[in-house]
């Protein structure tokens, strides 16, 4: 990678990078800015990025250390959350978890609130039994997933005060 670890000149031309090299770049007129020690990067080309779901996570219960349903479910509970409202929690990944989430987990540790916990990768959520009565849903688990799951992330979005997204 050019200019690796040493200082490189990186000149710029309609918002573009169009030359890297080691000295004399700049031309008569054009902004000389030094930045000692600072890092260049492409900016993102991802049109996959999920900053609305980062930002969104922010305010929300951090479940991500959870090795197991009954994990998630303590976070939740030490965290003080109990309602009213919708209790957020973002960050579960269950596929190595010895049990399963389920709706009745949840219940039994905070009884009529509603709970969404929103999956790491945001394609499933995990909704108490208040959580699917507020979005006017059944579900044997309370573990939606893909569409049904984004579905029903945007529906309980459209719930929740401006300040709590």
């Amino acid at each position: 990678m050019p200019g690796h670890g040493k200082s490189v000149d990186v000149r710029l031309a309609d918002g573009r990078v169009a030359a890297i090299g080691s000295g004399a770049l700049a031309r008569p007129g054009d902004e000389v800015v030094h930045w000692p020690d600072a890092y260049l990067m492409p900016g993102f080309v991802d049109s996959h990025v999920h900053w609305t779901q980062w930002a969104q996570c922010r305010r929300r219960i951090d479940v991500s250390a959870a090795g197991s349903a009954v994990e998630v479910v303590r976070t939740i509970v030490a965290a003080g959350a109990a309602g009213p409202g919708l209790v957020l929690a973002h960050g579960y990944r269950s596929g190595l978890w010895p049990d399963r989430p389920h709706k009745d987990l949840l219940e039994r540790a905070l009884p009529g609130v509603a709970v969404a916990v929103v999956s790491t990768d945001i394609h499933a959520v995990w909704l108490s039994p208040a959580a699917l009565a507020l979005l006017g849903l059944d579900h044997p688990t309370g573990v939606l997933r893909e569409q049904e799951g984004l579905d029903a992330q945007q529906a309980l979005s459209a719930l929740i005060p401006t300040e709590q997204l």
